[in-house]
């Protein structure tokens, strides 16, 4: 039941901060966003300085395209860290939580509906 106790509060306190930082100046826009550059725009950017600019392409297509990755290379932050726009760590590119934070009952719903499952599985 400790555990349980743990988890909870832990969870807790990830909802406290996906709705306490609820700004879209919070937010990294990444690629397919409405609000990232369109084609036409980042050429016109990149132009502007002298082409410059690293395209930003998600991690799991960059392993694609350049002949797969190994488990311990997704999960190395070492690895990671010479693919433009990856981040340290695997799940903080997967979810985006500045679009969940702007919809604050998405997040309390589904942290009930989380926390109803752990009470069923642990009691």
């Amino acid at each position: 039941m400790a555990g349980l106790a743990f988890l909870l509060k832990q969870l807790s306190v990830v909802l406290f901060l996906c709705v306490s930082f609820t700004g879209a100046h919070y937010c990294r826009t990444v690629p397919g966003e409405p609000s990232f550059p369109s084609g036409e725009e980042w050429n016109s950017l990149n132009s502007s300085v002298s082409g410059k600019l690293v395209k930003v392409v998600p991690s799991a297509q960059f392993c694609n395209t350049h002949g797969g990755c190994t488990d311990a290379e997704w999960t190395s932050a070492s690895f990671r860290a010479d693919i433009p726009g990856a981040m340290d760590k695997v799940n903080w590119e997967q979810v985006n939580f500045c679009h969940y934070a702007s919809n604050e009952h998405v997040l309390i719903s589904s942290f009930f509906r989380i926390t109803n499952l752990l009470l069923r599985l642990y009691a």
